[in-house]
């Protein structure tokens, strides 16, 4: 297949729900290294009518900023799984701390640091690492409430134009669910190159035909954006190779 190269700046598909594919588009246009970028969600986020109740609690636990969003903000502690959370909560009011890491890295930290305290786990309905549970096997007092839901949607039809086509696209991915929908809607003409937030993401991802996979070496957001800048690389190469061929 010969590639259709008209630029050595890729095109990028965000999947991210619109808010946070807003702001990465933002910080990806700001670089001038990017093409097109076409924002086509593939996760959106309802929250829940619910009550949240932390009079009997010292803190919460934010595993996502989506989680941080979707519930006002307490002068109470807020233990967060990295920075772009620890920013949403703290715009609620929550005195926030960031372990900038994963959940893994959140359950060591709090059973290190929290003994003692009272615990509730803020999430949505499809959350990794039974944290609650686990955090209470631990000896630390922890229950969770669902304060939000996940909504599931297809490609836009501007990004499966994009994907129809012979030049390569870039397409982070950043939780295991938004790449089970994103392989989905497979198969795809463009050569693909992704970004991976984790090895758990990429998982999802071993069926689908693929030019690069480039899994971030931490899962956070700047960790994505530096897995996306390789991307960009790998892309470049594939340019340099199409003008030569």
């Amino acid at each position: 297949m010969v590639l259709q190269m008209d630029s050595n700046r890729p095109d990028v598909i965000l999947t991210r729900p619109p808010r946070a594919s807003s702001l990465l588009a933002d910080r990806l246009t700001q670089t001038g290294l990017f093409g097109r970028i076409c924002i086509s969600p593939l996760i959106s986020t309802a929250i829940n009518d619910v009550t949240v109740d932390v009079s009997d609690v010292d803190g919460v636990i934010f595993t996502s900023a989506n989680a941080a969003n979707s519930v006002g903000g307490h002068k109470k502690t807020a233990w967060c799984v990295g920075d772009s959370t620890a920013r949403a909560a703290r715009d609620k009011g929550w005195l926030a701390k960031s372990v900038d890491g994963d959940v893994e890295t959140l359950f060591r930290r709090i059973v290190a640091e929290g003994q003692g305290q009272r615990l509730i786990h803020l999430r949505g309905d499809h959350s990794l690492g039974d944290l609650a549970p686990r955090l209470s096997n631990a000896g630390i007092y922890a229950r969770e409430l669902i304060t939000y839901r996940q909504l599931t949607h297809d490609l836009t039809s501007e990004a499966k134009q994009r994907l129809s086509r012979e030049k390569p696209v870039i397409v982070p991915l950043y939780s295991p669910r938004t790449a089970r929908q994103f392989v989905l809607q497979a198969p795809f003409e463009a050569p693909l190159i992704t970004a991976c937030m984790s090895e758990q993401v990429e998982v999802e991802l071993q069926n689908l035909l693929q030019v690069a996979c480039i899994v971030s070496n931490r899962p956070t957001g700047d960790g994505m954006l530096e897995a996306i800048n390789l991307a960009k690389d790998v892309y470049c190469r594939i340019a340099g190779d199409a003008k030569q061929a």
